[in-house]
């Protein structure tokens, strides 16, 4: 059985898509967050290739609704709530990763 686990996306992929959704999320206020977000790990998770198995990000925006929720608090908190929700918010989008067929 093949070990590596690799990501097999560029530097300038990564670069230009944190820009294009940090961009995306403050400019719309927030409210393109869930499809940016979908359209963000679909890209990145199929780059990830664990065991030599290809990864794929099977969510849509309907089921990244909860990351209002998450700025809401982190809003609310001044910033701490999310440094305890991090782990919380990284399990909900996890949910959507699988080994593609």
């Amino acid at each position: 059985m093949n070990k590596n686990s690799t990501f097999t996306g560029s530097n300038w992929g990564l670069i230009w898509r944190n820009v294009v959704l940090a961009y995306g999320i403050v400019l719309t206020l927030f409210i393109a967050a869930p499809w940016l977000l979908a359209w963000y790990y679909k890209w990145y998770a199929g780059n990830m290739v664990v065991d030599g198995k290809k990864l794929e990000f099977t969510g849509t925006a309907d089921d990244l609704f909860f990351i209002y929720g998450f700025i809401a608090i982190t809003i609310f908190t001044i910033g701490i709530g999310a440094i305890f929700m991090m782990a919380w918010f990284h399990r909900k989008i996890m949910e959507h990763v699988h080994f593609k067929q």
